[in-house]
Order: C-alpha cells, then structure tokens, then sequence
C-alpha cells in the first residue's frame, strides 16, 4: 500500500516502475519526483516477529542520483538502530561502499551492521568463500571484523555455505536483530551523549577559567580569545585557497587525461584511434554505415573502461586533498587551548577526526559518482549510436567519403566532449559542496572550542567557591573518562 499525499491510483501505482525508461535523465527525475511524493510503501508481514521491527529498504549506495540518496538512504540512517547491508558477492567491496560504511555508517556512530552478500545461481562454492573471506578482511583492515558477513541465495539448492530461500535469509535477518537491538540503541545513545558531553567539557573548563576573574584579567582573555580565532579565520582562508588550488590542478589533469587517452590520433591506443582504424578499410558510403554499428559495439566497452580510469583518477585526486583538508582542520582544532595547558591535569580531545568527515560527506560522496556511473557513460555513448540515422539522412550516395569520414570523427569527438562534460559538471558540484563543507567544519571547531569562552565573558557571573570550583572539575573528569569509554 502507498501512503502519499494523492489518492492512490493505478497511474499512481505504475509511475513506481520507472527503471526500464530508456531515457536515464528522465528516469533519474522521476526517481527524485517519487521520493519526494511518497512517503512510504507498507508490505505484508510475512511473520509474526517482524512486526515489533519498522524496516526501511534504501535505494543502493552506488546509485547516481545523489539527490534521490540524500532524501532517503543518508535521512534514513539518522533515525535507524541497526543497519543491514546488501552487497554483491561477485566481487569484493568497493571503493564507495567502504566509503559509505566509514563515513555514513560508523562515522555516524552505528556500529552494529549485517552484511549479506548475493550470489547469483551457479556460484561455485569456491569462488563464493574465497569472496566473503576477502570482504572479511576489508572490514578487518577498517576496523570492523567483528560485522558477520553472510552469503545467501534465493535459489534453495545453492552450494557450499549460502543460506538459501526465503525463509531462512529472514530467520538470519529476525536472529540478528533480536541479538543486537538493544545494544545497538544503546551504542546510538552513547555516541550521541559523547558530542554533546564533549561540548559541556569545554563549557565547564571555560567557566573555571573565566568565572574567578578580575576586569583586567578579563580583558587579557578577551584578547587572547580574538587571537585564537583571527588565527582560526586566517588558517580557514588558508584552506579553502589551498583546496581551490590543488582542485584546479584535478579539472586540468581531467582535461589532459582525455584529451591525452582519448583524443590523442598519434597514438594507436587512444580511443579515437582505435574507433577510427575500422574506417581505414570503408570505400564507399555504405560501408562506412555498415562499419558505424560495428565500431560502436567495439568501443562500447573500451570507451567505458578508459573512462572509468579516468573517473577513479579524480576520485583517487579528490579523497587525497580531502584527507589533507581533514588533516589540516583537525590540527587547527587541537591548537586550539585557552584554558590554561593542563589545568586540573585534564585535557579532553573533541575528537575532530570523527566529526570533520560526517561534514565533508556529500564532496566525498560526490567523488565516489566520478567512476564513471551509468548516466555518464549513456550520454557519451548514446551520441555515437545516433550517428547512424544521421548519416543516412543527411549523406546522399554522391557525397565525398572525406565528409563521411569526417562526420564519423567528429561525432565520435563529441561524444568523448559529451562525457567530459558530464564528468565536469559533477566535479563543479563537488567543489561547491566541499567548499561549503570547510566552511561549515571551521564554524563548528569555533563553537565548540571558542564560542564557549566568549559566552561566559559575556555572562560576567560570581566567583567560583572552592566547592563549586570541585564540583565542576569532578564533572569533567567524569564526562572524560565517558567519552574516552565511547571511543
């Protein structure tokens, strides 16, 4: 049953099938246009201990519509206790969903995943344990090998160790969830306690620093607040120039990339080269029609695979400079100390490392788009298929071959100038978004780690009495040996 803001129809109920729309802007719009309609899908229960769950199936992380990923996959995980991840076991993870699980997952203080991997029929059992071994070790080398990975097939005499049929894939799924929600909840609420107690450290220690002081001793904090953060505004421009810097130098290497790989007609590797060499042959105009609908099939696939190189080029690029930009913002985030060092022997780290990529998700999730997604790969290619029916239109049998070559060269051009674009237009975004992603990661180390001073100057207050002055100190050790236990 659909639940939306219209009366449920059977155009209602058929708009839901959009994925066999040939026309993959359209059908990504309307993806985004249901996501925004619907506000859910409610499905039988197919047992009794399922309906103490609510279950909300996302679409996949590796999807290029990010618009429709932010509207559910990214708001749904802010409000779910556990997470239950589906991949392929035809290959090990890649490089977004390690990605996704890092940054949107337990950066986002969920710890608690099932991972099922879908084998196809006719997997050997070999291959199938050989993968769920390495996916193993995947999780393992990012600090996560404890999460069971579980293969399964629907088919019900599948080999070697996958769970088959339904009725077992869900009672794996029940036994899971029973095992581990009330911890899950419980490891949600600590890591949500942990960022605001961090906060109420820094609000505690600035109100022994400030609370005791005279006018005069006052003003000499005052002043040295407006040092630290001119010296935080400094090191931000600092950042986002050295970003935009580095991120020019990505937008050129794309550039060179494709016109060097791509483009190159002295090179016998390049793609134009290799699309070109079967006109070599052509001596008239229908064989060279002939030879279009063998060339496009030839190029298909090395067109896509030079592509995705390139695309994970960027994408390799970008992560690079975003780490260095988490590194940079993380550092300044430490230097920051206007408490006096060591007071009270206690020194609380906010632990940045964990909050600045939460920040930069989007311009790191937007990277992962650049190896080369489906929509990129269609509008480049799609522009070398329609040649044929324009060739025939518009090159009458009396017309200089030289043309026809020269038809079939350009539109092959424009084709590989049409997936630059694409790929440009999504770093433009990414730039955009990370750019806003800085800003906003400078912003939250001064709220947390100057804004709370400044509160209290402003607050004046009494002296502390050497009760309350303990009572305060007590708390903070507490709320340290919290965090530290969360970490």
């Amino acid at each position: 049953r659909v639940y939306s803001g219209e009366a449920i129809t059977p155009d209602l109920i058929a708009n839901l099938t959009v994925v066999d729309d040939k026309d993959e802007i359209e059908r990504q719009k309307k993806r985004t246009e249901l996501a925004k309609e619907i506000k859910y899908l409610q499905l039988e229960y197919p047992c009794e201990s399922i309906k103490q769950f609510s279950f909300y199936d996302t679409p996949g992380i590796d999807d290029p519509n990010r618009e429709l990923i932010d509207l559910t996959t990214i708001q749904f995980l802010k409000d779910t206790d556990l997470v239950i991840l589906v991949v392929d076991a035809a290959h090990t993870l890649d490089l977004c969903t390690k990605r996704f699980l890092v940054q949107s997952v337990f950066n986002e203080g969920h710890n608690r995943v099932l991972l099922l991997a879908s084998a196809k029929a006719g997997m050997k059992s070999e291959a199938q344990d050989r993968i769920l071994d390495h996916i193993r070790n995947e999780l393992k080398e990012i600090g996560r090998g404890y999460i069971p990975v579980i293969g399964y097939s629907f088919n019900q005499v599948a080999e070697g160790s996958l769970i088959s049929g339904a009725e077992e894939i869900r009672s794996v799924i029940t036994e899971y969830i029973e095992k581990n929600k009330e911890q899950a909840r419980l490891d949600r609420l600590a890591w949500f306690f942990k960022n605001d107690i961090v906060k109420e450290i820094e609000r505690l220690k600035a109100i022994l620093l400030i609370s005791s002081k005279n006018e005069e001793e006052r003003s000499q904090i005052r002043k040295k607040i407006e040092e630290i953060a001119e010296a935080l505004d400094i090191e931000y421009v600092n950042t986002l120039n050295g970003f935009q810097a580095r991120y020019l130098k990505v937008r050129e290497w794309l550039k060179d990339e494709i016109k060097k790989t791509c483009l190159n007609e002295e090179d016998p590797e390049s793609l134009i080269s290799i699309f070109m060499s079967g006109f070599v042959k052509c001596d008239s105009l229908s064989s060279i029609t002939t030879q279009i609908e063998r060339s496009v099939e030839d190029i298909r696939p090395k067109f896509a695979t030079r592509f995705a190189e390139i695309g994970e080029g960027c994408s390799q690029k970008v992560n690079e400079i975003l780490e260095s930009v988490t590194e940079i913002a993380a550092c300044a985030a430490m230097r920051i100390k206007i408490s006096p060092p060591g007071a009270d022997g206690i020194d609380v780290s906010p632990g940045w490392g964990g909050k600045i990529h939460p920040i930069l998700i989007r311009g790191i999730e937007i990277a992962g788009v650049l190896t080369l997604t489906s929509s990129v790969l269609s509008a480049a290619v799609i522009a070398i298929i329609q040649l044929v029916p324009k060739l025939k239109k518009c090159l009458p049998s009396g017309l200089m071959l030289s043309l026809a070559f020269r038809k079939v060269r350009s539109t092959f051009i424009d084709s590989v100038c049409s997936a630059e674009k694409d790929i440009s237009s999504q770093l433009a975004d990414q730039e955009t978004a990370i750019k806003n992603g800085i800003q906003k990661v400078f912003e939250d180390i001064y709220n947390a780690k100057i804004a709370p001073y400044i509160e209290q100057l402003e607050k004046g207050g009494k002296p502390l009495t050497e009760d309350e002055v303990k009572e305060i100190n007590e708390k903070i050790e507490r709320y340290t040996v919290f965090v530290n236990s969360v970490s």
